[in-house]
């Protein structure tokens, strides 16, 4: 269903880390609440959902017979995807589906992550342990390497 969940979660990431930075050169501090809410409002550079998937959501939606989403954010960002084919779709009438479809997945850029604040929230503090447990790992094999080599 969903393509490079990996490259979403280091795109929110940077995002995170720009608004944090741009914040601290400003002098102005927010807590991680706010910050978050301000980097899911940044520009991703994908909506992070593979070809054929996003092609059998347009189908239907456009046939009028969508799967309800229970996600607000989710929901959102279908009905952006859905906008986006919809105008590719009315420039160029003759083109293939698949080719645009393929054309908006690789030239629009979403508005906003679509992923809801509370999970952005538990996804960077998953993030920060993860580097937090890698930059440790380092740490010890460097320590490790120097304690060979003494």
């Amino acid at each position: 269903m969903f393509e490079n969940v990996d490259q979403r979660n280091a795109d929110f990431m940077k995002a995170v880390e720009a608004v944090s930075e741009s914040l601290a050169a400003n002098g102005r501090g927010m807590t991680v609440r706010q910050i978050v809410g301000i980097a899911l409002l940044q520009r991703p550079r994908s909506f992070y959902v593979t070809g054929e998937y996003a092609l059998r959501r347009l189908r239907a939606m456009s046939a009028g017979n969508a799967p309800g989403e229970p996600k607000v954010e989710r929901r959102m960002m279908w009905c952006e995807l859905f906008q986006a084919y919809t105008e590719r779709r009315l420039k160029r009438p003759r083109e293939d589906e698949r080719m645009a479809i393929g054309w908006v997945l690789d030239n629009v850029a979403p508005t906003q992550f679509f992923i809801s604040r509370l999970y952005a929230e538990k996804l960077l503090y998953a993030l920060l342990r993860k580097r937090r447990r890698e930059n440790r790992l380092k740490m010890a094999a460097t320590k490790a390497a120097n304690a060979a080599y003494a």
